[in-house]
C-alpha cells in the first residue's frame, strides 16, 4: 500500500514538472531549453527521501527528455553522497556519464583507504591521469594488487613490464604470472615457471606453464608431480597437454584422491 501512495505521490510530481516545463516551452522562454529550473529542482528535491528508498534501479524517470533526466538523476546521486552512500551514487553518475563526480568518489575511496574501490572509480570516470597517480602510489607503499589493477586499466605495459621484473625479484609469483599473462608474454611465463619449479613450488609452475600454452614444460611437471606423489595436480597437467597415455596410466594404476594436492 505505501508503495503505491509512494508512486501516486511521485507521478503527480513528474506531471506537475512535465506539464509545467511544457507550457513554459509554448511561451517560448528560451532561457528553459530542456532543462530544468531551480523551481523545478527544488520540487524535486522535496521527493528525494522516497526516491532513495525505492533504489535507483527501481526509479522510472522516462517521461523526461535525455537532458532533464539526468539532470535529476544527477541531483539523486549527489543526495546519496552526502547520506554516505556512495555505491548507491556510482551507479547513478555511471548512468548519467558523469565524470567528474565518478573521480570525486574515487578520492572518497582513496581517503578511506580503500584503493580497490578508488581505482574502479577513476576507471569509470576514464580518468588516466587518477589512474597512473594511484598505481604508482599503489607500488611505493608495497600495495602491488592495486597498483598491477591501474596499470592493467591504462593498458601500459612498460609499467607492467618492471613490476612484473620487481614481483620475479621479490618471488611474488602469483602476481609476476598474471602481468606475464596479460601482457601476452609466453617467454616470461615459461621463465617464471622454471623459477617456481626450481623452488618446488609446483602449483604455481603449472600456472605459469599453462598461462604459456608450453605444454613440453607441462608434460614434465606432471612426470616431477608423479615422482612426488603429487597425481592429482600431475593429472591437471596432462589433461592441459591432452596427455591420453599418461592420464590413461593414472586411471588404471593411480588413485588420485589418496594423493596430496601440492
Amino acid at each position: 500500500m505505501t508503495d503505491l501512495r509512494n508512486d501516486a505521490i511521485i507521478q503527480k510530481m513528474v506531471t506537475n514538472i512535465v506539464e509545467e516545463n511544457h507550457h513554459n516551452k509554448t511561451e517560448a522562454i528560451p532561457s528553459r531549453g530542456s532543462t530544468l529550473s531551480k523551481a523545478d529542482l527544488a520540487n524535486f528535491k522535496r521527493f528525494l527521501p522516497i526516491l532513495l528508498d525505492k533504489g535507483i534501479e527501481s526509479i522510472n524517470l522516462s517521461m523526461f527528455s535525455d537532458d532533464m533526466r539526468r539532470q535529476l538523476l544527477n541531483t539523486l546521486g549527489e543526495e546519496y553522497i552526502r547520506r554516505g552512500n556512495s555505491t548507491a551514487a556510482m551507479k547513478v553518475f555511471i548512468l548519467t556519464g558523469n565524470r567528474e563526480k565518478l573521480t570525486e568518489i574515487g578520492y572518497y575511496y582513496e581517503n578511506t583507504g580503500d584503493g580497490d574501490k578508488a581505482i574502479n572509480a577513476f576507471r569509470l570516470a576514464n580518468d588516466e591521469g587518477n589512474l597512473r597517480r594511484i598505481g604508482e602510489k599503489s607500488l611505493a607503499m608495497g600495495h602491488v594488487k592495486n597498483a598491477i589493477s591501474a596499470f592493467k586499466h591504462l593498458k601500459d605495459k612498460k609499467l607492467l613490464n618492471e613490476v612484473g621484473e620487481d614481483c620475479i625479484r621479490k618471488g611474488k609469483w602469483d602476481f609476476a604470472i598474471e602481468i606475464y599473462e596479460n601482457n601476452g608474454d609466453a617467454e616470461k611465463l615459461s621463465y617464471i615457471g622454471d623459477l617456481s619449479l626450481s623452488e618446488s613450488q609446483y602449483a604455481y609452475a603449472q600456472t605459469a606453464y599453462t598461462a604459456a600454452h608450453d605444454n613440453e614444460r607441462l608434460n614434465h611437471l606432471g612426470d616431477v608431480c608423479l615422482n612426488n606423489n603429487l597425481i592429482t595436480l600431475a593429472e591437471t597437467c596432462y589433461t592441459t597437454t591432452s596427455n591420453q597415455i599418461m592420464l590413461e596410466f593414472i586411471r588404471q594404476n593411480l588413485n588420485p584422491q589418496s594423493s596430496r594436492m601440492v
